[in-house]
């Protein structure tokens, strides 16, 4: 599980690293040049199989649902995958194992999938399914999450900063993270920032 980690922790820094040459590329180029390797676009895989897998799921077909988000998930369609985890994290429709839905959110997450990602994230900062908590990891997950707009990750985040948890304590930038969650239609985000900017607040709630 730690070389599992290292290696996201450098699947993580390079990833970042493609989206800052992204933005520099726009400011000289009208059409960005095709990428390749980790910054390459999986979103143009095939959905039939996920949309088939999901109308057997509402006629109640499960173990078919099952087969066909595997085999969807298999050529990386990360919504499928996202399904799966969710499946394994929760106890529904199979066995409750949070070993087994890390594993399948971190395939998500590599392939650029925000919500794996996310649930990544989550999972990093509570110690789920992995050996240990790595919080400093969530925060880069949440931060990378919270620049493409991801409101509920630059909620987190904003708790993280409020608290000092996996990084240096900051409540100004907490309270800014909170407005940018609260414009983003995380209610609780608007009831944090005024309460940070009142300095009246004892209690941050959560984001699942």
């Amino acid at each position: 599980m730690k070389k599992k980690i290292l290696l996201f922790i450098g699947f993580i820094l390079i990833f970042n690293s493609c989206i800052k040459k992204v933005d520099r590329n726009k400011k000289k180029e009208s059409t960005p040049p095709p990428a390749t390797n980790v910054c390459s676009d999986t979103n143009n895989i095939d959905n039939s199989i996920h949309i088939s897998a999901i109308k057997a799921y509402n006629s109640g077909d499960y173990y078919k649902a099952l087969y066909l988000f595997e085999k969807s998930c298999a050529i990386n369609y990360t919504k499928s995958c996202n399904l799966l985890a969710y499946f394994s994290y929760s106890g529904k429709i199979i066995e409750e194992n949070k070993s087994k839905a890390f594993d399948i959110y971190f395939k998500s997450c590599q392939n650029k999938d925000i919500i794996g990602c996310f649930n990544i994230a989550n999972m990093l900062r509570a110690g789920e399914g992995t050996e240990e908590k790595n919080e400093k990891l969530a925060s880069s997950l949440y931060k990378s999450n919270c620049r493409k707009k991801h409101y509920k990750s630059c909620f987190n985040l904003a708790v993280m900063y409020y608290k000092g948890k996996g990084v240096k304590k900051n409540i100004e930038k907490a309270k800014k993270l909170f407005q940018k969650s609260c414009g983003g239609g995380i209610d609780v985000g608007c009831k944090n920032f005024y309460l940070v900017e009142n300095k009246n607040i004892k209690y941050l709630p959560n984001v699942e």
